[in-house]
């Protein structure tokens, strides 16, 4: 009798000891799959995307290789987002520009490029440069720059994809007539000013800066400091695909007065005001050119210029690049440029997208540089 209750006490005992076991699998099975569940919620992945992948490594019956597609499937998440600025790295390209040495010296390859018609074409090639060497030619029209086709860029997305470290090659796709060519280029560096000065008739200084490159502000200064006798200013932006914004910021305090909002950043979660600094300030009258080829840096200034009533902006609607971009390294030197932000001109104006309106319209004729002359009239009709 003894016996029989002990077996049946040890019967319960281990179902008791069953349930309890089951109940703990059960859940830790819930707490896991909720954590899965809202993980994958989280990152964006779908139920479609893991049944995909499923079925490719279940039932594909062919080669491929699966870091490819990894990359691919990547690349086609960035570029889902419709941003032009955003895009995916590859890991053969990033390990190029994540792992050179900091103090590296990034070089050209010998061009200056203008937009026309939404095509990017060479417009200068260098005596003696990489480019020249290389065979690419004046009125080339540049389609590739690398893995990268530069319909999906802006002027200032392809210098920057062209620029790199000393000493390395990159391959520029040109289109020349009905032939398209492939030229592999070696960077060096290209020692040629970003400003450039010059006098007019009636004491008007005339400015261009291509591009607002490391010592465009130095530059600048220099220029200013060298037009004896201006009493009135031009600067053309015109082409200028943007640049450092740094250095901008140097260009724009040097005639803006001290305590004038110059550029607002807006992000995700903040503003942020970049306002005018001490300084000797040059109050000459001025009037700035740009077209629709003057992309970011270039449309900060002229939005700054404007908005301040500092100079009066003649030409045609800039090319509306107001987007900030921050680069993400991922793993195994793969990497990610994506957008975190915009700017607005100082009256909260939205650059991307919009571009800059000039304060006068004047559309640019061939063989005829109208706009110059509208630029002149405007300042020999101040006293």
């Amino acid at each position: 009798m003894e016996e029989n209750q002990k077996l049946e006490s040890s019967k319960e005992e281990q179902q008791k000891f069953r349930k309890s076991i089951w109940k703990s699998v059960l859940k830790y099975a819930v707490v896991i799959l909720t954590t899965a569940f809202v993980t994958l919620w989280i990152s964006g992945i779908s139920f479609e995307e893991i049944y995909v992948d499923f079925l490719i490594r279940s039932y594909y019956d062919g080669e491929y290789d699966k870091n490819e597609v990894t990359e691919n499937k990547l690349t086609g998440l960035v570029s889902g987002l419709k941003d032009k600025h955003s895009y995916y790295i590859s890991k053969e390209l990033g390990y190029e520009l994540f792992n050179e040495d900091v103090t590296q010296v990034y070089g050209g390859i010998g061009v200056e490029i203008r937009v026309t018609d939404d095509e990017f074409v060479v417009s200068k090639v260098f005596d003696d440069g990489p480019a020249e060497r290389a065979g690419i030619k004046k009125d080339d029209i540049i389609v590739r720059v690398g893995e990268f086709k530069v319909a999906e860029m802006t002027l200032e997305d392809l210098t920057t994809n062209i620029r790199g470290k000393v000493g390395t090659i990159v391959k520029v796709g040109i289109k020349r007539g009905e032939k398209e060519l492939a030229f592999d280029v070696k960077r060096e560096t290209i020692n040629a000013p970003t400003v450039t000065a010059t006098m007019k008739d009636n004491n008007i200084g005339y400015i261009e800066i291509s591009q607002f490159d490391a010592d465009t502000d130095v530059e600048l200064a220099l220029a200013l400091k060298n037009l004896d006798g201006a009493e009135k200013l031009i600067i053309d932006l015109r082409n200028n695909p943007g640049g450092l914004f740094n250095v901008v910021l140097r260009t724009m305090n040097m005639f803006v007065e001290e305590d004038k909002t110059m550029v607002i950043a807006k992000y995700r979660n903040e503003e942020q005001k970049y306002v005018s600094e001490k300084g000797e300030k040059n109050t000459m009258p001025m009037a700035v050119l740009i077209n629709r080829a003057s992309a970011s840096s270039s449309e900060i200034f002229s939005a700054c210029m404007k908005d301040n009533k500092r100079a009066y902006i003649i030409g045609e609607k800039s090319y509306g690049k107001g987007s900030i971009q921050r680069t993400f390294i991922l793993p195994e030197n793969a990497g990610m440029n994506l957008t975190i932000g915009h700017f607005y001109s100082p009256l909260g104006n939205k650059i991307d997208g919009v571009g800059v309106v000039p304060d006068l319209n004047v559309e640019q004729q061939e063989n005829n540089d109208n706009v110059l002359q509208a630029a002149i009239k405007y300042l020999n009709g101040i006293k």
